[in-house]
């Protein structure tokens, strides 16, 4: 799972898409938020983990990748959410998330009976919804809805634990990290897109769930060695380094070691499994499994995401 995946030819596309429909939609607060948002290149981190996407669905892949990174910063800093200023943490938060599970669970947002002024996030999220799920058969949908349920409770827990400034256990942090790092959901968007989707069988196949969840593992903890710094300067603690640094009571940095060696372990269990699919439509999903990983590793070398804030 080293080698690099080549960019399309349409990542910078896909990159100028991103940038503008997260301006139209309000999710990028000034031109500061703007400029770190389009060093990010979330466009062409799409094109490297879906290398074989098509030239039309790789801005909705890319805008979903936007919204999860835009997202993912308001949750770790307490940063506003667009429209939302000068209201409290969280009931920012927990009132966002109520918005999302409504517009994922087919329902209209209320607060009480009334209908709610959806926030900027929850319309771009709509929007998403309208382009991704449009053509979903119903048994593809429903697996989808429940893993994007899933995902957003596993953001609501991780919101709880920073307010009450709670460091998860390690294996709370690990099965925590499987949800909240969005691979299979991702999956889930690019698979029907591209006409693919698992039947339900196959997807709960324990090989394939073992599978998922080791390749999880390795992009989830390489985001987390190359993005420690910047969450710790910010006061973040769900990343796999502080959390081992925390519990195990060594600094940081060689907390980080510790994490290369699991990332290797994982890597290592990966590469075991993709030897004996009981499927062939299974042995397409490692491949797509590894080129996720493969271009997710190349990809931080395209962006500025995890420079530390200076200072």
């Amino acid at each position: 799972m080293t080698t690099a995946v080549p960019v399309p030819r349409w990542a910078a596309e896909a990159d100028a898409h991103t940038l503008d429909w997260c301006t139209r939609y309000g999710l990028l607060s000034g031109p500061e938020t703007a400029e770190r948002f389009r060093r990010a290149r979330f466009g062409t981190l799409a094109a490297r983990t879906h290398p074989e996407a098509s030239q039309e669905s790789l801005p909705v892949l890319a805008d979903w990748f936007a919204w999860a990174f835009v997202l993912d910063d308001h949750l770790d800093t307490g940063a506003h959410v667009p429209g939302q200023a000068g209201t409290p943490g969280v009931r920012r938060t927990s009132g966002l998330l109520a918005e999302f599970a409504a517009i994922v669970e087919g329902r209209a947002p209320v607060d009480g009976h009334a209908p709610v002024r959806l926030q900027p996030m929850t319309r771009a999220l709509d929007d998403l919804w309208h382009r991704t799920f449009a053509t979903m058969t119903a048994a593809v949908r429903h697996r989808t809805v429940r893993h994007l349920r899933e995902y957003l409770d596993a953001l609501a827990m991780e919101s709880g634990q920073r307010r009450r400034g709670r460091i998860p256990t390690l294996p709370e942090y690990v099965a925590l990290r499987r949800v909240t790092g969005g691979v299979r959901e991702d999956l889930d968007f690019a698979d029907h897109l591209a006409d693919r989707s698992l039947p339900d069988g196959l997807f709960e196949h324990p090989w394939h769930l073992e599978l998922l969840a080791a390749a999880g593992d390795v992009i989830n903890w390489t985001n987390d060695l190359a993005s420690w710094r910047k969450e710790q300067a910010c006061g973040e603690v769900h990343n796999l380094v502080l959390v081992l640094a925390h519990h195990t009571g060594r600094p940081p940095e060689e907390a980080a070691e510790l994490v290369r060696h699991r990332i290797a372990e994982r890597r290592d269990r990966f590469e075991g499994l993709t030897g004996h699919p009981p499927h062939p439509l299974l042995a397409r999903r490692a491949t797509a499994l590894r080129q996720w990983a493969d271009g997710f590793q190349a990809w931080l070398a395209d962006t500025d995401r995890y420079r530390a804030p200076a200072g």
